[in-house]
């Protein structure tokens, strides 16, 4: 991901055709209900034992002060609606905390990143995302 400070926020819709329309430099507005959990994600068993005070002090700090770090996912097919064959879905790479704080405290937009990455490359900045977490299991 690049680090340059992007320069503009464009809002998406799961509906639109957006098939190679991702720009680097643009921090998007997707809709929650578009992200899906990554199968990759070590993070989807921590969720599990989240607790609700976490984040719920995690979904008030974002009404609060807005959402700083935007999230991190990544472009899929839904090839399962045959009438739209180039409707998207997102799959997140990181920020799933957020995202569910989000969702939590009824926003029904966040801010995220799009880029298109192999299975390879979500496990690796997964890994590294996580690698940074004093509570990230050994088994994770």
């Amino acid at each position: 991901m690049k680090t340059n400070k992007p320069t503009k926020v464009k809002e998406i819709k799961a509906t639109e055709n957006i098939y190679d329309l991702y720009d680097p430099d643009t921090i998007y507005k997707l809709q929650l209900d578009c992200i899906v959990d990554s199968t990759f994600e070590p993070q989807i068993k921590r969720v599990q034992k989240l607790q609700e005070s976490d984040l719920d002090r995690l979904g008030d700090s974002i009404i609060k002060h807005g959402l700083r770090q935007p999230i991190l996912v990544r472009p899929r097919r839904d090839i399962s609606d045959p009438e739209n064959p180039f409707k998207r879905f997102f799959e997140i790479v990181f920020g799933n905390r957020r995202r569910i704080a989000s969702k939590r405290k009824g926003l029904t937009t966040i801010k995220c990143f799009i880029e298109e990455l192999s299975d390879a490359e979500v496990i690796e900045l997964q890994y590294e995302e996580n690698d940074k977490r004093k509570e990230l299991s050994l088994l994770d």
